[in-house]
């Protein structure tokens, strides 16, 4: 009896040990990125030319930091950086939550093609339609009714947005803004998961479509809300292509990290060298993604009980 209760024991603790060190080994894995960053943020640029230091500086200092964010103008990129992610997001939400519904819920002629298309347009690159959207924007028609008042006004009448806020809010309201395709998707995938009978019963109290929408769909809609939300926030966080060319004059954190090699101030007739430019631009890559990280720790529960029931893979 002895000797099967020890070897239960020596089983479980061998188990015990192994899942240990996996877990330990995963999490490496995955901090690991945040690690150096914090590693190179707190050290002097000279030491990555000193094989001696690998994780721990030989001074912690400030100074890094201090001159990263002093160049990227960190106050004010981080409120444009807020107010555009925030804004373009809130945009998104509700067209997009729309939009899903619509899919969802409503049969028309056509409706199995434009759900093709949109689709499709998951997988096209951002890219291939930039040049479009910039003549759009560029010479705004109003939607082609400049072109049929062209014949009477004698000239086609359009707008430029070009440099605007409009430029990068407009797409996020109509759902052209940045992976607005597959919030769509999502949000119709979750609509069509809930009862009909809900609906039913809000139109034999007299609700029309919109009231039921709002007063009834939304409010059971929480976990695709939060996970597009969040989705959106990033990306629009993170975005390099969209704001450098249709809003140059709108400076996000972004886009300074991503031109911090111009941002650094170097005296007159001297060069940045390629130790320094390397400690600082892991640097601004901490000051970026610190923000989204904090918020990520915040919401990190909700979020996971979220994609879960939305049935995301």
């Amino acid at each position: 009896m002895r000797i099967a209760m020890t070897r239960s024991r020596s089983i479980r603790l061998a188990g015990a040990t192994l899942r240990t060190v996996v877990l330990f080994c995963l999490s490496f894995i995955v901090l690991y990125p945040v690690l150096y960053l914090l590693s190179m943020a707190f050290r002097n640029p000279i030491d990555l030319l000193d094989p001696s230091v690998i994780w721990i500086p030989n001074v912690l200092t400030l100074a890094t930091i201090t001159k990263v964010g002093s160049a990227i103008a960190y106050g004010s990129t981080l409120g444009s950086s807020l107010l555009f992610a925030g804004v373009s997001s809130f945009l998104s939400l509700a067209t997009c939550s729309l939009t899903g519904y619509g899919f969802a819920r409503f049969r028309f002629r056509g409706s199995r093609v434009l759900f093709g298309l949109l689709l499709f347009s998951i997988v096209v690159p951002a890219q291939t339609i930039a040049i479009p959207l910039f003549q759009q924007l560029r010479f705004f028609d109003f939607f082609s009714l400049g072109r049929l008042l062209a014949p009477i006004m004698g000239y086609t009448p359009s707008l430029n947005l070009y440099n605007t806020p409009a430029a990068v809010y407009l797409p996020a309201l109509f759902g052209a803004g940045i992976r607005s395709s597959l919030y769509i998707y999502i949000f119709r995938q979750f609509f069509k998961g809930l009862p009909q009978d809900l609906e039913d019963a809000a139109n034999i109290d007299g609700a029309g479509f919109l009231k039921t929408f709002l007063r009834i769909i939304v409010p059971t809609a929480t976990p695709p809300y939060l996970v597009v939300a969040i989705l959106s926030f990033i990306w629009y966080w993170n975005d390099v292509l969209w704001i450098p060319l249709f809003y140059p004059k709108y400076l996000t954190l972004s886009v300074a990290v991503d031109t911090i090699a111009n941002r650094i101030p170097v005296p007159r007739g001297q060069t940045l060298e390629f130790f320094d430019l390397f400690v600082y631009q892991r640097t601004a890559c901490l000051l970026l993604i610190l923000p989204v990280l904090l918020l990520y720790m915040v919401v990190q529960r909700q979020f996971i009980q979220s994609v879960d029931r939305t049935g995301l893979k």
